[in-house]
């Protein structure tokens, strides 16, 4: 799956691209969330892991942007350092379909993107339709 990244932490950025690349995903990072829109605009991504503080614009405004601006519904995880409810509250108001204070644990930083991304898709059956 193609994921964007964005995290203003060059270290931190390298530490979550090494885990989703070792899990065997196409992985994009992103400094700036400009940056990013201005490649989410012309580019398609499977989930977008999001920062909250950056420093052009707020992580809440890169998701408001592309559910409202974009009609973007590709599933959106939160990793940021802020833990207080009402900001989990307004990243899930923003659109969010995770949160995930930082600092992030590998094997459930995964597991989380693997639900999210399961609830995202559609359900598919084995059932064989017969017409006629």
């Amino acid at each position: 799956m193609r994921f964007a990244i964005l995290e203003d932490d060059p270290a931190q950025l390298e530490v979550l691209m090494g885990w989703l690349k070792e899990a065997g995903h196409d992985v994009h990072g992103f400094g700036l969330a400009r940056e990013l829109m201005r490649v989410a605009s012309r580019e398609s991504f499977d989930l977008f892991l999001v920062d909250w503080g950056l420093p052009d614009l707020s992580g809440e405004q890169v998701l408001r942007w592309l559910r409202v601006e974009r009609s973007n519904d590709t599933p959106a995880i939160f990793i940021t350092a802020r833990d207080a409810e009402e900001d989990i509250a307004n990243a899930f108001s923003a659109g969010a379909d995770d949160y995930v204070v930082k600092p992030p644990r590998r094997i459930e930083l995964i597991s989380r993107i693997e639900a999210v991304l399961r609830r995202s898709q559609p359900r598919t059956t084995n059932q064989t339709l017969v017409v006629g």
